[in-house]
């Protein structure tokens, strides 16, 4: 996952979305390709290369139902961000499950920067002549000047609308590293460098990894409502493109690096251990290799604040969602907003850091940081500003203390994907969509928003309506207009796709998470 997603700010048409499907395409693409990528060649290494594509193909497939069901829960219930969509669906407990996933997400992005930006930086000076014995070659020593010196002072913006010129950065670095991935396929470095033939499949338990590692880097579904509310019309049918497209264009890239990456070292991953990261396999005085190490190096140090942010504003909202349980406990209830008009914002965590789904305000779509556009500036009092600046730094400390002491970033890859991640990634997303079409006329919008630049959006609203009110296990006769219960074996297929899914992300969340914990802990050898 790459959160480096920022777009010079959109045509707007009388305050409607008017973002492009290419812009569109362009800010998911952003959202999901990131360092993760890097982490790729090594779960293709655990599984051997069959195996390996196999599931990439499967986790792209997977990734691309549950974009789906945030598409369609989205489009239903017209609010456009996950947090939003999980306090109507679920109440404030959703809110607070989102927000965890959401800091332990990001948090452990913080943790894999700092263990990159050392890598990258002691691979380069070592390139440069800097001996090997030299201080500034020691991973703690650098994991404490950038974390200090140049992560931590980042960690304090209040806002991400400085760093809104560095839409292109993670996607073009990523993009490099491919390109010296497969250059240096055909033009090694070391001519007389010959790894062993590549293996087809692994006979091993690791290759559930592979699951955890795809996981954290196709992880953006948490963007998908916010996009969807910045698309021209807000159409389903256009989201659903953008997706599609979006996923055949991260896949790709991340199924090059993945296969090149592999067969380019192969044997090298199982004695190296620093192999999660695939630039440390590449020699320090290749000129290619630190250009790349250089170009991710300036992404992770964008992206690091990009993290910070949402991760210290997941904090404030959980403390808020839990001072609202505690005030709902001495007053009388105030029902959740789940009708039709999603209008009462007396339910909704008061609090000016109300803030969900990586930034994101839960009110209205129109309230939203936009992903393709600019963030609204924020007042701080000078407590705020001190509040602010503490949490970052204990953000920063704590991520680089984990760092200094646990340093292979595979195992922060496959610990956040085989936790956050299959939660953020299809867990949430199933158990929303499955909530919903059990009962969709308690959260469906039935007030539908007409675009006054689609002449026929309010007809196309009424026969979508029609559908989606239909509850699982029913059909709609076509005469008589009157809902019908259908034959017990026609009346599961919706819902058995969302098991389908939340099956799916428990059992690969749950299997990668042990053969992480045992094998990249050393318990046992793969």
């Amino acid at each position: 996952m790459n959160p480096c997603r920022r777009r010079n700010k959109p045509k707007v048409s009388d305050g409607l979305p008017n973002a492009s499907m290419f812009s569109a395409v362009i800010s998911l693409v952003n959202s999901t390709l990131g360092a993760g990528m890097l982490g790729i060649p090594l779960a293709y290494a655990k599984a051997g290369l069959l195996p390996a594509i196999l599931m990439h193909i499967t986790m792209a497939i997977m990734s691309l139902i549950s974009f789906y069901f945030l598409v369609y829960v989205t489009d239903a219930m017209e609010q456009y961000t996950l947090g939003e969509i999980a306090e109507t669906i679920f109440g404030l407990k959703g809110v607070v499950i989102i927000e965890l996933c959401n800091a332990l997400y990001c948090f452990g992005s913080l943790w894999a920067y700092i263990i990159l930006s050392a890598s990258f930086l002691t691979s380069f000076l070592r390139g440069i002549g800097v001996a090997a014995t030299n201080i500034f070659t020691k991973d703690w020593f650098i994991i404490i000047l950038v974390a200090f010196f140049i992560l931590q002072p980042l960690s304090w913006l209040p806002t991400l609308d400085s760093l809104r010129f560095t839409s292109f950065l993670g996607t073009a670095s990523m993009s490099i590293c491919v390109f010296v991935i497969i250059f240096r396929y055909f033009k090694p470095f070391d001519p007389t460098f010959h790894p062993q033939p590549p293996l087809i499949a692994r006979p091993s338990l690791t290759l559930l990894q592979t699951f955890s590692t795809l996981t954290f880097a196709f992880g953006c579904q948490q963007n998908i409502p916010i996009i969807q509310g910045e698309i021209k019309g807000r159409l389903r049918k256009s989201m659903h493109k953008v997706s599609i497209m979006a996923i055949s264009i991260v896949g790709a890239f991340y199924m090059f690096a993945g296969v090149f990456g592999y067969i380019s070292f192969t044997d090298i991953f199982y004695t190296n251990p620093k192999s999660g990261n695939v630039l440390d396999l590449f020699a320090d005085r290749d000129v290619f290799a630190n250009i790349a190490r250089i170009c991710s190096l300036l992404t992770v140090m964008f992206c690091f604040p990009v993290n910070s942010l949402p991760t210290r504003l997941a904090i404030y909202n959980i403390i808020s969602a839990f001072k609202t349980f505690r005030n709902r406990n001495r007053t009388p209830p105030i029902p959740l907003s789940t009708n039709s008009s999603h209008t009462n914002d007396a339910d909704h965590i008061e609090s000016d850091d109300k803030i969900v789904s990586n930034g994101i305000h839960t009110k209205t779509a129109d309230e939203t940081q936009p992903l393709l556009g600019e963030q609204p500036k924020q007042k701080r009092s000078k407590k705020r500003i001190l509040i602010d600046s503490l949490i970052g730094s204990l953000l920063v400390l704590t991520a680089a203390i984990l760092a200094a002491f646990v340093n292979k970033v595979n195992f922060v890859f496959d610990l956040v994907g085989s936790t956050a991640g299959v939660s953020i990634g299809f867990i949430i997303p199933a158990a929303l969509y499955i909530k919903f079409i059990r009962n969709p006329e308690k959260f469906t919008k039935l007030n539908r928003t007409v675009d006054p630049r689609y002449p026929t959006m309010a007809a196309d609203n009424e026969q979508r309506l029609r559908k989606i009110l239909v509850p699982i296990g029913s059909r709609r006769d076509q005469e008589t207009g009157e809902i019908v219960k259908l034959k017990k074996h026609r009346a599961d297929r919706k819902l058995l796709l969302g098991i389908v899914v939340l099956v799916f992300g428990i059992v690969s969340g749950g299997l990668s998470l042990a053969m992480a914990i045992v094998y990249d802990t050393g318990l046992v050898k793969g």
